[in-house]
Parts: C-alpha cells; sequence; structure tokens
C-alpha cells in the first residue's frame, strides 16, 4: 500500500471491503490496483475458509447429542422462581463445615494480599493447609511481610514444605 497514491490506495481498500464482506469480486480500472488485489485475493479465499470452517466446528456435534437425547420421564414442576435467582438449599443438605481454611477464605480474611494464582502457580490453591498458611502468617514475621499472593505461598513452601 506504500506504493499506491492515496486515491488509489482508497480504491483498493474498497475492493477489500466489497471481497471480504459482500463476496463480490470488484472491477478496478487501474491495473496496477487490481494486480496488488489479486496479490491478496488468494489469502483472503484461504482466510474466508478458514473461518467458515471454524465457525461451524463444534455445531454438528451439539445436534448430533440434542437429537440423541430423549426425556425418559418429565421433570418435576419447579416453584416460579427466576432462573438467575440462586436456589436456597435446606439445611439438612448441607455438609458439615470442614475444619480447615480454603484458599478463598484465605483470601477474604486478608485482604491486604495482592495479586493472584495463575498457570503453574494454581497448584498452590489445593495443595496448600491454607490454615497452616494463615498460622505462619500471624506469627512468622518474614511471611507477615509478604504482600502478594504468589511469593507468599512460595515462600511458604520454601520453608515450611507442603502441608497436604
Amino acid at each position: 500500500m506504500k506504493l499506491l497514491n492515496v486515491a488509489k490506495c482508497g480504491i483498493f481498500v474498497k475492493g477489500i471491503c466489497r471481497h471480504m464482506l459482500h463476496d463480490e469480486l470488484p472491477e478496478f480500472k487501474d491495473k496496477k490496483v487490481e494486480g496488488y488485489f489479486n496479490l491478496c485475493k488468494r489469502q483472503m479465499d484461504m482466510s474466508k475458509q478458514k473461518k467458515n470452517a471454524g465457525s461451524k466446528g463444534g455445531k454438528s456435534k451439539s445436534t448430533e447429542r440434542k437429537s440423541e437425547v430423549i426425556p425418559t420421564e418429565e421433570p418435576a414442576e419447579q416453584p416460579s422462581t427466576p432462573q438467575d435467582m440462586p436456589q436456597l438449599t435446606p439445611v439438612e443438605e448441607q455438609s458439615e463445615p470442614t475444619q480447615g481454611m480454603t484458599y478463598e477464605q484465605f483470601r477474604n480474611a486478608h485482604t491486604d494480599i495482592q495479586g493472584t494464582l495463575y498457570g503453574a502457580s494454581e497448584r498452590y490453591i489445593t495443595d496448600l493447609d491454607w490454615t497452616d498458611v494463615a498460622a505462619k502468617f500471624a506469627a512468622d514475621e518474614e511471611l507477615n511481610k509478604v504482600r502478594n499472593i504468589y511469593y507468599l505461598a512460595r515462600n511458604y513452601e520454601q520453608k515450611y514444605g507442603q502441608s497436604r
């Protein structure tokens, strides 16, 4: 496009848009612009094919699965509550609370600690005993100075080893 002047560049871009968005093959008066368009046309057509193939990637499988599912019995009538409203769980169905602290509970208790665990460091969420981390965090001056969750988990693991 650097080789074309402003007017010819505009004609070239409009031709690309017409081809990609409206599936029309533009006709150019200038042979130079037509030559540049023909160079790009093959790549644009391949791009369209990839887009179309990708857009129908999961559709055929999902329609097959939907046709295979046959309800065996009628669903029980649900009380008329909006679907986005959380359902209340009866008290007898709730399990006993665990004595240990979870990662989420630790984060809620220590809102001054910043950062997130992602990638390979996500293993700390389940690998560490967060009750012990909280106890050591309160007692250990060195850990208490750390304000990033990744560095806190890493330093805890290096100093005390994994607890689970």
